[in-house]
């Protein structure tokens, strides 16, 4: 987990509240103190930080989330970017199964029966290696001396490369042997991303 108080996760956001006595407003001085008037409204500041994140990359389908109010009374709703609507929630907010791809996690404070502006973060889920394709091989299928060629269209991707029953080692394109014996061979190729 990261943890991160910072000014893009920090939302201050503005929730309709009643002017005193039910009334509306004109002017901020009709409003609380620490409410504005906007759009005929008396309006509370609602600062959100979240404070604990899943990776900005990951291949976890779990994350959990933690965040706070400076504003008294304060509630919170979370959703998450598939999800239909808000929810209650409280934190530390936790999610299972998250799919793969890029999510969002959004959080908005709630005063009385107003909710504020969210803050969000947003993370991506890879649980998927990237994928390799062998595009040279020896043209004697029956050479002792066999090199192979591959690729991945991920960039970034690295290869680990085995022959027959050996385990997997790093390696390059091409990938060249020497001397084999004379039996029956299998060479493997897979990649692998940063997750």
């Amino acid at each position: 987990m990261h943890r991160r108080v910072a000014a893009a996760l920090l939302a201050s956001a503005m929730a309709a509240c009643s002017a005193p006595n039910g009334q509306s407003c004109t002017q901020t001085t009709d409003c609380p103190a620490g409410a504005a008037c906007n759009q005929g409204f008396c309006q509370q500041a609602v600062d959100i930080a979240i404070l604990t994140t899943p990776p900005a990359a990951t291949n976890l389908q779990t994350a959990t989330f933690t965040f706070q109010s400076a504003t008294a009374g304060a509630t919170f709703e979370c959703r998450l970017d598939t999800e239909l609507d808000y929810s209650a929630c409280t934190s530390p907010k936790s999610y299972s199964s998250v799919a793969e791809g890029n999510r969002t996690f959004l959080v908005r404070g709630r005063i009385g029966t107003n909710a504020a502006a969210p803050a969000s973060f947003s993370w991506t889920v890879d649980v998927t290696g990237p994928l390799v394709s062998l595009s040279g091989y020896p043209a004697d299928p029956q050479s002792e001396d066999p090199t192979f060629t591959f690729s991945s269209p991920e960039a970034g991707a690295s290869f680990e490369c085995k022959l027959d029953a050996g385990a997997y080692a790093a390696c390059t394109s091409p990938k060249a042997y020497s001397g084999l014996s004379v039996a029956s061979h299998t060479f493997t190729v897979r990649a692998k991303d940063a997750l």
